[in-house]
């Protein structure tokens, strides 16, 4: 009996061992703790200690390695290409190309090459490098100073003729393309042109140009530049300490304008007196300019003077047959601003008045042809 009640509860025993196997493995804490991941956990771990350390340390001998490589191919700084850049000098071409300077094709770029190119092959220190260079510049450009300054001559001796014609465009705007065919022909007749007078703007170019170059090269410095001055300016890269550079400047302004600038035009009384404000203006701009800029400007403006004095000459004005200028009428010319102004609205009024008056013929021919129209209507079928 006894071994019967064994024999049952044998299988029963089982059963139970069997649903207590089912609940942990439906349990998810049994399930983590009995998987192969939660085994291998911590040898993992350890593992992968032990692994970052050894990577740490191939990591940093590897980036050891990669310095001790990058020292070994970067040049020393006392190295024969340094060397080379910081030894030459500013007699030598292409100085200023090793400094930064003199590279690109613009026009800044191409001055500080002239500079360059007139201090090495003529030895001269830099005061009269820039001196040389103005020269140059003023030499190349002389044949446009010089068709300005005909042009202009020849425009001041048709100038009543043409003072009639705008005259007429202005009261008599129905027939402004017969007028200015009428200009035309008188432009023809005496070889002149509008767009010649604006030769003169050729120097605008190279006057940026050097006055750029010459700024950067004297705020750098360039070599010499502190040394190579003259007279009192002994240092290009300072402020001329007595201003005496901005003074002459300011005196051959003065003397430009009575002359009637590079083209030695005429100019108006009443605008010469305003003029004379200029100078003055352009001292207090030129106050804080290098002595090598303020130097470039004052023989700029010396070998202006000069070539107004050449161009007002008589023998220049018989050597290319020029005609002479009319007797300008004083009494006509505005004495001061407020006269000036007062004429400039005289001439408007009138001008209004004019156009009116023509608004008006106009409006009475129309007035008169439609009348006249209705009249002598014929139907025609």
């Amino acid at each position: 009996m006894l071994g019967s009640i064994a024999l049952k509860a044998g299988p029963t025993r089982s059963l139970l061992r069997a649903s207590v196997g089912l609940k942990s493995l439906t349990n998810p804490k049994h399930v983590a703790s009995m998987s192969p991941i939660a085994v291998l956990k911590p040898s993992i771990q350890r593992s992968s200690i032990r692994f970052s350390s050894q990577s740490t340390n191939s990591a940093s001998s590897e980036a050891s390695s990669v310095v001790s490589s990058i020292q070994d191919k970067l040049p020393a700084f006392d190295s024969s290409a340094v060397s080379e850049a910081t030894n030459m000098t500013s007699d030598q071409l292409g100085y200023l190309n090793s400094i930064g300077m003199a590279q690109g094709w613009g026009v800044t770029a191409w001055m500080e090459t002239l500079l360059e190119n007139v201090h090495v092959y003529t030895g001269l220190p830099w005061w009269g490098t820039i001196v040389t260079t103005a020269l140059l510049i003023r030499t190349v450009l002389f044949p446009l100073y010089v068709k300005a300054a005909v042009n202009n001559a020849r425009l001041a001796a048709i100038q009543p003729e043409m003072s009639k014609i705008m005259d007429r465009l202005k009261t008599e705007p129905e027939n402004t393309a017969q007028i200015t065919r009428e200009r035309a022909l008188l432009f023809q007749k005496n070889d002149v042109s509008v767009f010649k007078s604006l030769y003169g703007m050729a120097q605008l170019p190279f006057a940026y140009g050097v006055f750029q170059g010459l700024r950067k090269m004297a705020a750098h410095p360039v070599e010499g530049f502190s040394t190579q001055g003259a007279l009192w300016f002994h240092d290009l890269t300072q402020v001329d300490p007595y201003l005496g550079l901005q003074g002459l400047s300011a005196l051959l302004v003065v003397g430009l304008i009575r002359l009637g600038g590079d083209a030695g035009t005429n100019m108006n009384q009443m605008m010469k007196k305003y003029f004379y404000v200029f100078p003055a203006m352009a001292f207090v701009f030129t106050m804080n300019f290098s002595a090598a800029v303020a130097l470039y400007i004052s023989v700029g403006t010396f070998f202006s003077v000069l070539q107004g004095q050449l161009f007002k000459s008589q023998a220049f004005k018989n050597y290319y047959n020029l005609p002479k200028p009319p007797k300008q009428d004083l009494s006509k010319q505005p004495a001061n601003l407020s006269e000036w102004f007062q004429q400039m609205a005289e001439k408007q009024r009138d001008s209004t008045r004019a156009k009116l008056e023509q608004a008006n013929k106009k409006y009475e021919a129309q007035s008169r042809h439609r009348l006249h129209g209705k009249d002598g209507f014929v139907k025609r079928h």
